[in-house]
């Protein structure tokens, strides 16, 4: 199989000759707009998860496939979670917030605190935009209706936005800045007891040993 990695799939799609010779193509999903009728596309979903080839249909045509897929979900320290008097991990946007109180301590008594507990972050990045949109998820809003009219401000965002504020201050003050990279190595620090965060990174985790990965399905619900 010929394949061929390209960002811009438009100018990719574009070109006949190119499309000739070249049998799967890998772009950024923010080039799939790109993609017109007449181009290579694929039919067949094989293994595919359902929910994963949603954002590449219209018009009842699969038009790509997925090469990778973000999953919220809710990483927490059962020791953290144990110290604070809980058996199971919360399970709703109030218990959460309850939890993210409780585990944000200063477990040596020099008035510092010494774990969080919640890792989120209010940055101008992707992750912060990514976090939230799960928080969204869960509120049962989105950006954009099935029309693609823009239906972001309405209550629920609203309730969204209120919350993840109200949870962020159990969040480190640094975290206002942070990055992924900036939340990944504080969470292998133990800096907090809590995170949300995506699957595609939950790989690097698994050596570090105490943590547990709930679903998302479970933990967003209000």
């Amino acid at each position: 199989m010929r394949t061929k990695q390209r960002n811009n799939l438009a100018e990719t799609a574009r070109h006949e000759r190119v499309a000739q010779n070249t049998d799967v193509y890998a772009v950024k999903a923010r080039n799939y707009k790109g993609l017109r009728r007449g181009s290579p596309v694929f039919d067949n979903e094989q293994d595919f998860i359902d929910s994963t080839l949603l954002s590449y249909k219209m018009d009842d045509h699969y038009w790509a496939v997925p090469i990778d897929s973000i999953c919220y979900s809710l990483l927490y320290r059962p020791s953290a979670l144990e110290a604070a008097g809980y058996t199971e991990p919360p399970k709703t946007w109030s218990e959460l917030k309850e939890y993210a109180e409780k585990m944000t301590v200063d477990t040596d008594g020099d008035g510092n605190i010494d774990q969080y507990g919640i890792g989120i972050t209010c940055s101008r990045d992707a992750l912060a935009t990514d976090t939230f949109g799960a928080f969204m998820a869960s509120a049962n809003t989105d950006i954009f209706d099935e029309d693609g009219k823009i239906v972001f401000d309405n209550d629920n965002t609203v309730k969204a936005l209120d919350f993840y504020n109200e949870l962020y201050q159990y969040a480190p003050q640094a975290a206002s800045g942070w990055s992924w990279g900036e939340i990944e190595s504080n969470w292998a620090a133990g800096t907090f007891a809590m995170m949300p965060y995506h699957s595609p990174n939950l790989a690097a985790f698994f050596e570090n040993g105490d943590f547990v990965v709930l679903k998302c399905s479970t933990i967003f619900s209000l």
